[in-house]
């Protein structure tokens, strides 16, 4: 999912040219921004763990700390719907970059997840009508993130085939071409929005 998320915007845009009113949202957390009240306690938590000596890879080994940190990013995560709150109103159409599942998926990037944690994540979420997963071989993905080891995006597409099912996602092969994955992607939203709300085929096979 993370490579096609910077076009996201350029969605709310063509939605706006079809006369939809349609805002994009960041859904990421920023470290620190507008004073204390801002200050994402899960960063802040992973800063002082390198400052510490450590790296994030070293959280499978100490599981308490794992859990502190997964607590923290559920903190975050609370702060992000909030402000989502905010943008969701009667007739509107939000498009938003992240899902509980991505906070997942994170998470259990540097260990085994915790099943309350995780519940916890999708229950606070606002549940999407239309939710995308943009599927990419590991190795393509590799081309666009040189800063991720190829063993680290294995292991993320694996845990999104895992909970794409279970979260309802609908895939979207986003190995060709941009302007193919851009038209498949407004083909599912617009026939949500003309009100087809039988599911909508996927011809991508995985």
């Amino acid at each position: 999912m993370g490579p096609a998320r910077r076009r996201w915007p350029r969605k709310s845009f063509e939605l706006q040219g079809q006369g939809v009113s349609a805002t994009y949202f960041y859904g990421h957390r920023p470290f620190f921004r507008g004073g204390l009240r801002s200050l994402s306690p899960a960063l802040a938590f992973k800063a002082i763990w390198r400052r510490i000596g450590n790296s994030p890879e070293n959280l499978r080994s100490f599981p308490a700390a794992k859990f502190l940190l997964d607590l923290l990013t559920v903190v975050d995560y609370i702060g992000v719907q909030a402000r989502l709150a905010r943008q969701l109103r009667p007739g509107s159409v939000v498009v938003v970059d992240r899902y509980a599942v991505d906070v997942i998926v994170y998470l259990r990037s540097f260990g085994p997840g915790h099943q309350t944690v995780e519940g916890l994540l999708t229950g606070i979420s606002f549940p999407p009508d239309v939710a995308l997963l943009f599927e990419i071989d590991p190795s393509r993905a590799r081309e666009r993130k040189r800063e991720e080891p190829l063993e680290a995006l294995t292991r993320v597409a694996q845990e999104y085939e895992k909970l794409a099912p279970v979260h309802r996602l609908t895939k979207i092969d986003a190995n060709g071409p941009v302007n193919e994955v851009r038209s498949n992607v407004m083909r599912i939203v617009d026939a949500y929005l003309r009100g087809k709300t039988s599911p909508v085929k996927n011809d991508h096979p995985g």
